[in-house]
């Protein structure tokens, strides 16, 4: 899901829609109208609007202003050539507003859409000047889309409390009330971790028993590392929260 919204004015929004998805690897959203469109790449959503006097994006401002397309604020699209970026957009007719410029971070050229709007293409040669890499509208690296590794660890270590919670409360004693509380707490918040919706509740739940025992038992003279490995899996997990939603 897109993080950051940028609106361009154009002329022709039917025009515009196939150079941004075929040229510059943007993912048509929506186009439910001839004047509006919404496309997408990666954490970046462009918004296009066409002057519009009724209303939308593309409305007269209050003075009478009329929204133009053109102007030199633009957003950059990351390349790994900038040289063969540049040749096949020449060859599909696109419009340049330089040659390629040389600066201290990177090189970078303007290349400009079907109604005159900039869209800076940039090579980095700096580490640090660097985006995340793009690999294709339906490969965008998202640091909310975790690996496999992690869904799979999130699972493991939540159904493994789940089991050990409910386990130790099955087996108390009838006396052992505090025990079973505990347990009972431990094992609701084993469920509420493994839904990604409450997995922040549930974390606290988990953490809120698991760090007393380990007090508990370290005042007894008793080392559990097992403990200290589930509470620092569940501030792991937590710590990724959002890339599990």
């Amino acid at each position: 899901m897109a993080t950051v919204q940028v609106r361009y004015i154009v002329h022709d929004v039917e025009a515009a829609i196939p150079f941004y998805t075929q040229r510059l690897g943007f993912t048509l959203e929506m186009h439910p109208a001839p004047a509006f469109a919404m496309l997408s790449r990666g954490d970046l959503r462009l918004v296009l609007s066409a002057p519009n006097p009724n209303a939308g994006g593309g409305q007269s401002m209050p003075d009478g202003t009329r929204p133009e397309p053109g102007g030199l604020n633009r957003f950059a699209v990351a390349v790994d050539d900038i040289a063969a970026a540049v040749e096949a957009l020449r060859e599909a007719g696109a419009r340049f507003r330089s040659d390629i410029i040389t600066g201290v971070g990177g090189r970078q050229v303007i290349v400009e859409d079907p109604s005159g709007n900039p869209v800076e293409l940039f090579e980095p040669t700096r580490p640090e000047a660097r985006l995340g890499r793009w690999r294709g509208p339906h490969h965008a690296e998202d640091h909310r889309k975790p690996s496999p590794a992690l869904h799979a660890f999130h699972l493991i270590l939540g159904l493994a409390l789940l089991w050990g919670s409910v386990h130790t409360v099955l087996h108390l004693g009838a006396t052992e009330v505090h025990a079973r509380v505990v347990g009972a707490v431990e094992a609701v918040g084993a469920g509420a971790f493994l839904v990604p919706r409450t997995l922040q509740v549930g974390a606290a739940l988990l953490l809120v028993t698991i760090l007393p025992a380990v007090v508990l038992h370290a005042v007894r003279g008793e080392w559990r590392p097992d403990l200290l490995v589930y509470a620092a899996g569940v501030l792991l997990v937590a710590t990724h929260r959002r890339a599990l939603a």
